[in-house]
């Protein structure tokens, strides 16, 4: 009994377990110290265990502790833990949630970005395709212009370029879609009253689209006044437009738009003096000016819009000395320049006629095959001539009416399929026998004439069908009896 711990009471029942039998083995305790220490002790040990609250017999630790307060308050404990069991279901069910959203997240950025990327090569396509179309509608509008005839073709090729533009949404369009529009529309002008006879005369149709065609040059110039190109087409699609006002007898309405071209292109000059392209469409604007101003019959501003276009092609020939264009449009204005004033200052117009005939002479020795070079060479002693019959240099211009007479035939007869070669035979015939009487030579046009025969009437026979040619060198057969007086064989 005294060395032997005794059984525990909750081995023979289970109903002595827990805090009873924790009293119990307490009780009988073999070692005094580790007993109650009296009766009264044990008693309050036993009204403790009967009040749910913790017993001395043991070391009350935090969870029997715990447990003795849920076992007091049951109901506040279970509360209590439903509500804790909520909020940590509510964290479990958040924190998963959670999760899931950031699987989503990471997933719609995935595919977020993918989406952009394949926007983004889509546009990329998009816009080459756009590109390459462009290019094609632009290679259009250059076809149209090598087009001989075909006014019905142009008009369609043309109209089916401006309204493939046009039919774009505003978003679908950028500025080079603008562009090529404004040219289209400018082409599309042309084809239906262009300035050129080879049109379909619906100039109030041609009146609309360059409207058009400037409101949208304004606008591209707006976007970006730095960018001379547009600057230039802006000016252009005014002049053009005061080609057709022209046609229809609307001078004012002309002026004042080649003043507004003039007049951008002259500030663009005055920060960029050497700019070859501004250069050239302002000197041909000026030379449309000086069209409108003798229609008005106005010819000191005509005269004053020939001398700047002279300075203008001055300057350009300086920059650029080989510059085919730009020696032709000096040459074609020096000729303008003393036909006008071949009778209020004969002299001046002679030395002008002799320095267009030096230009168009070096054009036909770099361009010995040109047929509008040979052309402009026979016409230019043609008109030296005139100048020099009212100074008069008599015998100057006979001579040089009749070396132009020469060339004109020889061309002639080197181009005999060339319909504008045999024009240009029938119209030097007529100045040369007014030139000739003038200057009471006519005795000599039967012996130009004939020369012009011999030259010809081999062409003639060589070449059977050429009606037209025929027809040519009997008018001028005719022409040669007629100042015989009808004694030529």
């Amino acid at each position: 009994i005294q060395e032997d711990p005794p059984d525990r009471p909750s081995t023979i029942t289970r109903v002595i377990r827990g805090d009873i039998e924790t009293i119990t083995l307490k009780a009988i305790e073999k070692q005094r110290d580790r007993r109650y220490d009296s009766a009264a002790a044990f008693g309050r040990d036993i009204g403790r265990f009967l009040e749910s609250e913790p017993i001395e017999a043991r070391r009350a630790s935090m969870g029997y502790q715990l447990r003795m307060f849920s076992k007091r308050h049951q109901v506040t404990v279970g509360a209590a833990v439903m509500v804790v069991l909520a909020i940590t279901i509510g964290l479990v069910l958040f924190w998963v949630s959670w999760a899931r959203a950031e699987r989503l997240n990471v997933q719609l950025e995935i595919e977020k970005t993918n989406v952009v990327r394949e926007r983004n090569v889509a546009q990329e396509q998009l816009a080459e395709t756009k590109g390459v179309h462009r290019d094609l509608q632009g290679l259009t509008l250059r076809n149209i212009r090598r087009l001989n005839g075909a006014i019905s073709e142009k008009e369609r090729l043309a109209r089916s370029v401006v309204e493939y533009f046009r039919g774009l949404e505003d978003d679908e369009r950028d500025e080079q879609d603008l562009i090529v529009l404004a040219k289209a529309r400018m082409e599309l002008a042309q084809v239906l009253g262009g300035r050129s006879q080879d049109n379909l005369g619906r100039y109030d149709d041609a009146v609309e689209e360059l409207k058009r065609a400037i409101e949208l040059w304004g606008d591209l110039v707006t976007v970006n006044p730095g960018e001379l190109g547009r600057v230039q087409y802006l000016a252009l699609a005014r002049s053009r437009l005061s080609d057709v006002y022209q046609v229809q007898g609307k001078y004012l309405e002309a002026v004042h738009m080649l003043e507004l071209a003039t007049q951008s292109l002259e500030e663009v000059l005055e920060g960029q003096p050497e700019n070859a392209g501004t250069l050239r469409v302002l000197s041909n604007i000026y030379q449309n000016m000086a069209d409108v101003r003798l229609n008005l019959d106005d010819q000191a501003m005509a005269l004053a819009a020939l001398r700047r276009m002279d300075e203008l092609l001055t300057v350009a020939l300086e920059l650029n000395p080989d510059h085919k264009g730009f020696q032709l449009d000096r040459g074609n204005n020096l000729r303008r320049l003393g036909y006008l004033q071949q009778e209020s200052n004969p002299a001046e117009a002679v030395g002008l006629q002799e320095s267009s005939l030096k230009i168009f002479k070096s054009l036909h020795e770099s361009q010995p095959d040109s047929a509008d070079a040979a052309q402009n060479v026979g016409l230019a002693w043609l008109f030296l001539a005139r100048a020099e019959s009212q100074v008069p240099m008599r015998d100057d211009a006979i001579d040089h009416v009749g070396r132009g007479w020469d060339v004109i035939v020889l061309h002639c007869s080197l181009n005999a399929q060339d319909a504008k070669a045999r024009e240009h035979v029938r119209m030097y015939l007529q100045e040369l026998g007014d030139i000739l009487l003038q200057l009471e030579a006519e005795d000599r046009l039967p012996s130009h004439c004939r020369s012009a025969v011999l030259v010809l009437q081999p062409v003639v026979e060589a070449n059977p069908d050429n009606l037209a040619l025929a027809e040519m060198v009997d008018h001028v057969l005719a022409t040669m009896r007629s100042a015989s007086g009808g004694d030529q064989p």
